[in-house]
């Protein structure tokens, strides 16, 4: 992708990373592996293919005259004798459920195949999703079939039945009947009625025990300073929709930052162009490491940790005078005075336009946050905070509990879905007073750090595996509804709250109760008994509710969290309303009662003396023993850690250093460039308290002066695969300014970097343009090459067919499969990648073999950056030996562009024709297929494909070879009975999903329909994008939205020079040009207009129903598993 290809029409410099932009020879040396390292000799020497063959001389004509290079297991079909009247054999069934304990994630759409759970998606009538998911949801179902989960209840270490366990707890509890001033419960913040109504029928038998909810520090942060601005303790709910304009501190909203599925459903409509919508929103991002949203952003700031209070403040200050505000605000000074004056403009040109948002855990800069959106209008429009979301998490209380754990004022604990032996800077201190207190129980799937350590586990079941639910926002309610029973001897926690306040109770019959008491009085949406609206909400997966609470028989049963009370105005009273309880337990739940009346809500209202006492809270004690400040990220693989024992997120590339299965001291070019660092040097990081050693990795966009590293990792007792993974940084989130120092050890460490071999030639392979050239020009930055590729008639005239030696496809038929991305839609998360692999049962290859560059996945999300205009060199031409002033100055805060690549399905295709022994061909329907029984593993397609998506099974990864053999039948339920697992020494790569495609036939064939319709069939990757971005369907079809999106001036076909025309689309990446913005504010301010289906591919709310067929929901208890599955519309 070299800036002197003249075929480029900006002239942009492309480059992979640090390494190849200055053209480090090991770098290049990669590509020459495109296939993985070579297998080895007994001495450790490489094979090469032509010793192989002599090796094995004429077995080798044998071997491709059978089955090929192959081990094929042997399987047996075995039907059912008395077949369950709600399973059909081989038809899927869909139900909507969602996680209580990740609301965040939103509604679900899971599968299930022949009574088992196989995949899980986004619900597409969920609104705020609109059928999004993101990684870890993908990857949720692998969770479900882990081998170290906890299969049974134990208690003093040993395994035992639920009887006993129940006996026990009752035994160890009995004292705090009288004393339950000494009991505490935590938890994570609990939103379902249901859920909180349980879990008050314990606290009931303890009436002085007391819950303490710990949640990320992020949400507790604002949770708790819009407690002092509006009166509310609760996070807002955001609708970057409405944004215009966003200014963003460190907040990566469409990464990891609280609800990022959400967020990025509703950011993308804002930045896609077309006729129809000929503007931009504008994005400004400030922050300290390179993020995803940073990615996406239009204007970038690197800051340092530190300077963000100031910088904050500064701009909160300067909104207050712009808009005449009477209240005062701290006084700040800040380097950035020319930003806060151009960005206050742009603010004041877009009032109750904008979104202004910190990912800061300081409650002052919140606070400041919250003015700054308050004087401009955006609360009420952008920002609700009266239907936000719940988050009561209060690191105040959090902290008086582990004190009074250590003094003995506490010493009993039950712990659900929270983890602080890991998962906490004071994680030592945890572990010290759980081992104090006399009476631990933990209610968990696993023996985590935290859970290890108890007296009493309670194994708890996953969360299709259980009846729970939830309120993700305010008046947004949905029910968890099991897909399958317990795989083990575990409980779901409703089941085991009630069982434990001596109310024994059927968990669907409870939550049944609740929902009929205090959720079905809320709703105005259907007309008719409690059955009728109870069965919508299971089969739709949400119920729609007026924000209004229920009085039951006296006390409100759902109270509106309460506001800090009224503080003198000075820092340290401003602290202590902090550690007011953030919302009080209901009262113990009377479902079978008749509600008495609804109440109203209260509202949202702007305190501006609160507001000053909230901004002068002093921030978290810093650290300053170091010359480097400290980021600490989350990945959008692992996040806190919670998950770090899936092999399938730990194999899923980080969008920005593309690295697997560890974390990284992140540094900037330039910096490591004095400090002499060089990409895989292990290093010593300590703030004189916590000492840990990492790889370091160039990071192009981090601050100079500052070091990042994710949290998540260096668990160890997260399961096998997670285990002793990276390094745990957890003991730096103080939450203050954290500076350190680094040396090197001298130990150079291997990394599972994952877009290091694939080489296009420096062909251009992502193309872009500004929104003023596309304006002026709909194919600006996307020249019209394959018009150079076709072919004359014999009397020289163009024909209309492309040039070829082989005779064209002649594409006549019903269907043409193809496809459509959206490079302004793609945020680089990778929720297809995993949903890809769970779909089509790509195997995880494990950590050592991706460091011999043989990962399998068929989908993978190339990263490039490209230097921004005011970092272009100003002396010499660009070349692919530039002097290191030149890269260290493009590499400190570039772009980025995501491009996901997969099999493109060409219709000239390299692979066929190379091929010895037909194992790859073209369909008549547009598909490049594989055959993989006739498959030999010569590998020459992969030599041949020019986009490198070719995989090559080395081993027989899902079996033996590279899974534990104890674990391979249960993980072997996880995978996709329509698709083949394919065997070693096969070639395999993206076939569209081709399986959907035939289910789809079949099941318009049983309908006595003739033609699939748009939308009948979605592809994986499809399905699981939050953006909307990837359109599959029939190109045949004249109506068909990817046939609508293809023919956008926009749409082009990567390496259309080469005449492989393939059948993926992709669509230029159109920016902002900032330098032809005026500077008192975004031209393009206003309002966003419609959007069309066929320019977007989806609407904001995806298909109609849930898109696929039939869904339903449960009418049995849990133990029925995914029967009784009832057909919907």
């Amino acid at each position: 992708m070299d800036g002197n290809d003249k075929i480029h029409p900006a002239a942009r410099k492309y480059w992979q990373g640090v390494e190849e932009l200055r053209n480090d020879p090991e770098i290049a040396s990669l590509r020459d592996l495109e296939f993985g390292v070579p297998p080895t000799m007994g001495d450790g020497s490489e094979v090469e293919r032509r010793d192989f063959l002599k090796m094995i001389g004429t077995t080798f004509a044998a071997v491709g005259m059978t089955a090929g290079c192959a081990r094929r297991p042997i399987e047996k079909v075995i039907p059912y004798v008395n077949k369950p009247e709600e399973i059909t054999p081989g038809v899927r069934a869909y139900y909507a459920t969602i996680n209580s304990l990740r609301p965040e994630w939103g509604g679900l759409l899971a599968t299930a195949r022949d009574g088992r759970p196989i995949k899980v998606d986004g619900n597409p009538e969920y609104p705020l999703s609109g059928g999004g998911s993101d990684a870890q949801c993908q990857a949720s179902i692998i969770d479900l079939y882990d081998g170290d989960r906890l299969r049974a209840p134990a208690v003093g270490g040993q395994t035992t039945d639920w009887k006993k366990l129940d006996a026990a707890v009752a035994t160890a509890l009995a004292a705090y009947k009288t004393q339950g001033k000494k009991l505490a419960i935590v938890t994570p913040t609990l939103t379902g009625a249901a859920t909180k109504a349980a879990l008050q029928a314990f606290m009931s038998s303890y009436p002085a025990s007391r819950h303490v909810s710990i949640d990320a520090e992020i949400g507790t942060a604002i949770a708790a300073a819009h407690g002092y601005t509006h009166g509310i303790t609760r996070v807002p709910l955001y609708d970057f929709h409405k944004a215009d304009l966003i200014v963003s501190f460190d907040a990566d909203f469409l990464g990891t930052w609280i609800a990022p599925t959400w967020f990025s459903r509703q950011y993308i409509p804002g930045r896609r162009v077309s006729e129809e919508h000929p503007t931009m929103s504008f994005h400004i991002q400030a922050e300290t490491n390179l993020s995803l949203t940073g990615a996406s952003c239009d204007e970038r700031l690197r800051i340092l940790p530190s300077q963000q209070r100031d910088l904050v403040m500064a701009l909160a200050g300067s909104v207050a005078k712009a808009t005449g505000y009477a209240g005062s605000v701290p006084q700040a000074k800040t380097p950035f005075t020319k930003e806060v004056a151009a960005w206050t403009k742009r603010l004041m040109a877009a009032k109750g336009k904008g979104i202004v948002i910190s990912g800061s855990t300081d409650v002052a800069v919140q606070a400041a946050i919250n003015l700054i959106n308050e004087r401009l209008g955006n609360y009420g429009k952008a920002i609700d905070v009266d239907r936000g979301m719940a988050n009561y998490g209060d690191g105040t209380q959090a902290a008086q509990l582990l004190k009074d754990l250590q003094s003995g004022a506490v010493d009993a604990v039950v712990l659900w879905g929270v983890n602080p032996v890991y998962a906490s800077s004071q994680a030592k201190t945890w572990k010290a007073a759980i081992q104090k207190a006399k009476v631990s129980v933990a209610i968990c799937d696993r023996l985590d750090e935290t859970a290890s350590l108890c007296n009493i586990q309670a194994a708890s079941s996953h969360y299709l595996e259980c009846w729970g639910d939830a309120e993700p926002t305010i008046g947004m309610a949905s029910i968890q509804q099991p897909l399958v029973r317990p795989l083990h001897d575990t409980r779901g926690p409703i089941t085991t709250w009630l069982t434990w306040a001596g109310q024994p109770q059927n968990e669907r019959e409870f939550i049944a109760e609740v929902w009929k008491a205090l959720i079905f009085p809320r709703q105005e949406t259907v007309t008719g008994t409690f059955q009728k609206f109870w069965d919508k909400s299971l089969h739709d997966g949400l119920a729609q509710l007026t924000p209004r609470h229920v009085i039951v028989g006296g006390p409100a049963a759902a109270p509106t969290p309460s506001a800090p009370p009224p503080v003198a105005t000075n820092a340290a009273a401003a602290a202590a309303a902090v550690a007011a309880p953030a919302v009080p337990m209901p009262e113990a739940a009377t479902p079978v009662a008749a509600p008495i009346k609804l109440i109203d809500p209260i509202l949202a209202e702007f305190r501006p003396r609160l507001a000053t006492d909230a901004m002068a809270i002093k921030p978290a004690a810093a650290s300053t023993n170091g010359a480097f400040e400290l980021a600490l990220y989350y990945s959008v693989a692992v996040g806190d850690g919670k998950q770090a024992n899936n092999p399938f997120l730990q194999e899923l590339p980080d969008p920005l250093t593309k690295c697997t299965w560890d974390n990284l001291m992140l540094i900037s070019p330039r910096a490591a460039s004095k400090a002499k660092i060089e990409l895989g040097d292990v290093v010593e990081v300590t703030d004189g308290k916590t000492t840990i050693e990492l790889p370091a990795m160039l990071q192009p966009g981090l601050h100079d002066q500052a070091v990042a590293i994710a949290l998540g990792y260096g668990r160890t007792k997260a399961g096998r695969v997670g285990n002793n993974l990276g390094a745990d940084a957890w003991p730096f989130a103080t939450g203050g300014v954290i500076k350190v120092n680094f040396k090197k050890t001298g130990v150079k460490a291997k990394l599972g970097l994952e877009q290091t071999h694939p080489s296009y030639e420096h062909r251009n392979i992502v193309r872009e343009t500004t929104l003023a050239e596309w304006k002026k020009n709909p194919k600006a930055g996307n020249p019209d090459l394959e018009a150079n590729l076709m072919g004359t008639d014999k009397d020289g005239k163009p024909d209309g067919l492309p040039k070829s030696v082989w005779k064209p496809h002649k594409f006549d038929g019903k269907y043409r499969w193809g496809q459509v991305i959206d490079l302004n839609a793609c945020t680089g998360c990778g929720a297809c990648v995993v949903a890809c692999n769970i779909e089509n049962n790509i195997p995880v290859v494990g950590r050592s073999e991706v460091h011999r560059k043989r990962d399998m996945h068929w989908l993978r999300i190339d990263r490039y950056y490209s230097e921004r205009p005011e970092a272009t060199p100003k002396k010499g031409d660009y070349d692919w030996d530039p002097v290191e002033d030149d890269w260290l100055g493009l590499a400190d805060n570039p772009q980025v562009i995501f491009q996901p690549m997969m099999c493109q399905h060409c219709e000239n295709a390299g692979c066929e024709t190379v091929c010895p022994v037909l194992a790859t061909v073209h369909t008549p329907e547009g598909l490049n297929a594989m055959a993989y029984n006739r498959c030999i593993g010569t590998r020459y397609c992969a030599n041949n494909c020019a986009y490198k998506v070719r995989r090559f099974n080395w081993f027989q990864y899902p079996q033996g070879e590279m899974a534990d053999n104890r674990d391979y039948k249960l993980a072997s339920l996880a995978l996709n009975p329509d698709v083949t697992v394919r065997s070693r020494g096969v070639m395999e790569k993206c076939s569209m999903c081709v399986q959907r495609i035939q289910a789809a036939k079949s099941e318009i064939l049983r309908q006595g329909k003739e033609t699939l319709k748009d939308g009948d069939v979605r592809s994986a990757c499809e399905d699981a994008c939050p953006t909307g971005g990837i359109v599959f369907g029939n190109l045949n079809d004249p109506d068909s939205a990817v046939n609508k999106a293809r023919q956008d001036p926009r749409s082009y076909r990567a390496l259309e020079e080469i005449n492989t025309r393939p059948s993926i689309w992709y669509q230029t990446r159109v920016r902002h040009d900032w330098d032809m913005m005026p500077e008192g504010g975004n031209a393009n301010v206003g309002g966003h207009g419609g959007h069309s289906k066929g320019a977007h591919g989806k609407d904001s709310h995806g298909k109609d129903s849930h898109g696929k067929g039939s869904h339903g929901h449960q009418g049995g208890d849990a133990h029925h598993g995914a029967g009784h599955g009832k057909k919907g519309g």
